[in-house]
């Protein structure tokens, strides 16, 4: 039995607000919420469901994986803030999951050995982040670590697969990158090395500057 289980996710990086639980590696309870604006008041809400769902207390969770970036810089905070919050309350261990490494583990599962893609999810109104993996015999591997680039860079891009979370132009896969099952996937198979129960100063990783918005 892998040692981090019981364990549950938290993906809060984009608008879905998306919570999952696992008994074991494939036995799981996942929520779902796709609607704007919902992460602060539904979250506790969606973990004490998901909890519910599976049959299982608070205190038996042994980890939480998060989501920590990049992504919103609201959705990340709150993702993590929370995280802190049930992992400190129960005494668990938390282990922070890089956004896109997580929707690439989803996608490789779906491509045959050799495959090059690229994701893409949407930063602002001129950038997005961007990182390039390659498929391997059993997983995935890294071929360009996430980054900011701009819009324009990427409509000159001529990678064979493209996948995003927006529309951009007819050469990219629009599809939904990550929930809660892939941040959790994704720490029982990658995470033990940064599973840290020293987390007061862990902070998400936005790739970007934050710039809080101004009412004029």
């Amino acid at each position: 039995m892998n040692d981090l289980l019981p364990l549950l996710a938290i993906e809060t990086s984009g608008e879905i607000c998306s919570v999952a639980v696992f008994k074991e590696e494939d036995k799981y309870s996942e929520v779902n919420l796709r609607l704007k604006n919902v992460h602060s008041q539904m979250l506790v809400p969606a973990i004490e469901q998901a909890l519910s769902n599976i049959n299982l207390d608070s205190e038996q969770i042994k980890t939480v994986a998060v989501s920590i970036g990049p992504g919103s810089f609201t959705g990340l905070r709150i993702g993590l803030a929370t995280a802190k919050g049930f992992a400190m309350g129960v005494k668990a261990a938390i282990c922070p999951v890089p956004t896109l490494d997580a929707a690439a583990l989803k996608i490789s599962g779906f491509l045959p050995a050799g495959s090059k893609f690229r994701i893409v999810m949407n930063a602002n109104i001129s950038d997005v982040y961007s990182s390039v993996y390659s498929v391997g015999e059993d997983f995935f591997s890294v071929v360009e670590k996430p980054a900011l680039i701009s819009k324009e860079e990427l409509a000159e891009i001529n990678d064979e697969m493209v996948f995003s979370d927006f529309s951009f132009n007819n050469k990219i896969k629009q599809i939904e990158l990550t929930g809660a099952k892939e941040i959790g996937k994704w720490a029982l198979h990658f995470g033990k090395e940064r599973v840290t129960k020293d987390y007061d100063f862990l902070e998400p990783e936005y790739f970007q500057q934050f710039v809080p918005k101004v009412k004029k």
